[in-house]
């Protein structure tokens, strides 16, 4: 779902900065506004990809169960708080 708010808004984006281009800027907002939720969902994205990387890493990074759970733990507030601000 994340996702898919993540890349409809880069597609409508990318219409508008086409607009704006052809209508000597009447679209310059739309662009922002557009660009605003890019950026707010690709942390959002960022997180979650975090998350679903730990598990992975562990063993590698020679981390100990406790640390991987502190380190989610810290994330998910992370994720929390952005999911959060993005619901108002």
């Amino acid at each position: 779902m994340i996702k898919g708010v993540y890349v409809q808004a880069k597609h409508l984006r990318s219409l508008y900065t086409f607009l704006n281009k052809m209508k000597d800027g009447e679209y310059e907002d739309k662009v922002n506004e557009y660009e605003d939720i890019q950026k707010e969902f690709g942390k959002i994205i960022s997180l979650r990809d975090r998350l679903d990387r730990i598990d992975k890493a562990r063993k590698k990074a020679k981390l100990s169960k406790s640390k991987v759970k502190e380190l989610k733990k810290d994330i998910k507030g992370d994720l929390e708080k952005e999911l959060n601000e993005v619901s108002g």
